[in-house]
């Protein structure tokens, strides 16, 4: 299994109603992240800013292709383009990966 955090920044004139949106567009998406193989998305709000949590349970040599896979399925793109922009000297409104800096075990 493999851990990944990410961020990305909102549009600040539409960083209030986050939630709201994630409830309406999230049919179809979660199908699409299951098929990523995905598993506990989860997704934290500070002002501006969403940062995301994940576990990829499939074959490392799969990622790349089922994130890129993901990314473009067409409803992944709409929920995208409803208000997230990309951060500061990112050129794609993707989300940004993040380096892991200290996990507590779970054993």
């Amino acid at each position: 299994m493999k851990r990944i955090g990410q961020m990305i920044q909102l549009s600040p004139e539409k960083a209030e109603g986050c939630q709201e949106l994630h409830v309406e567009i999230w049919q179809g998406v979660d199908q699409i992240m299951r098929d990523a193989k995905i598993r506990n998305y989860t997704i934290f709000q500070k002002d501006c800013f969403l940062f995301a949590y994940f576990e990829y349970e499939g074959e490392e040599k799969d990622f790349g292709y089922n994130m890129e896979r993901m990314w473009n399925a067409p409803r992944m793109q709409e929920w995208l383009a409803t208000k997230q922009m990309p951060l500061e000297g990112q050129t794609e409104k993707w989300w940004e990966n993040m380096q892991i800096v200290f996990q507590q075990g779970t054993r």
